[in-house]
């Protein structure tokens, strides 16, 4: 399971990980992703970070 936010989500981790599923969070599941794909998700996200505003 991959996901991109770090900050509280300890309990449906824990669950996954108690599963047997390989749990990555925050910069390791970016890190994964460009390892694995050679695509920087990361990098593309920030760079269209202030493409979709609301006025």
């Amino acid at each position: 399971m991959l996901i991109l936010r770090n900050d509280n989500l300890p309990q449906a981790i824990k669950t996954c990980s108690m599963a047997g599923w390989q749990v990555m969070s925050g910069n390791n599941t970016f890190n994964y992703i460009n390892q694995t794909t050679g695509f920087d998700l990361k990098s593309w996200l920030q760079n269209r970070s202030n493409l979709y505003t609301i006025e």
